[in-house]
């Protein structure tokens, strides 16, 4: 988890990086870490958000800011994160917090 947190702090450098893909990203990895997320097909429209969400989950972390999405994936990938966070953590994630402190 430390690991996500450097690397995640260092992606927020790159300007490259759409910080909303970095949150969505972040959110879905740590439930992920976690042993918290499992993706219900019903939940994506698009079908490659299904294979950003397939990256995420299987990309070491070190690799794991190294692509880019549409407008509408980004969408989607926020939509899904937000639904699952809901459900399954039920505080705010500190780590989360700082994040977008730096932002």
């Amino acid at each position: 988890m430390i690991n996500l947190i450097y690397v995640s702090l260092k992606s927020l450098q790159n300007k490259r990086i759409d910080k909303s893909l970095l949150k969505a990203v972040y959110e879905l990895k740590v439930m992920a870490l976690n042993g918290e997320f499992w993706l219900l097909q019903k939940d994506i429209h698009h079908p490659a958000t299904e294979k950003a969400i397939s990256y995420i989950l299987s990309a070491p972390i070190t690799k794991l800011y190294n692509f880019q999405v549409t407008g509408e994936v980004l969408e989607e990938l926020t939509r899904i994160s937000k639904r699952y966070q809901s459900r399954i953590i039920d505080r705010p994630l500190k780590s989360l917090e700082i994040l977008e402190m730096m932002q």
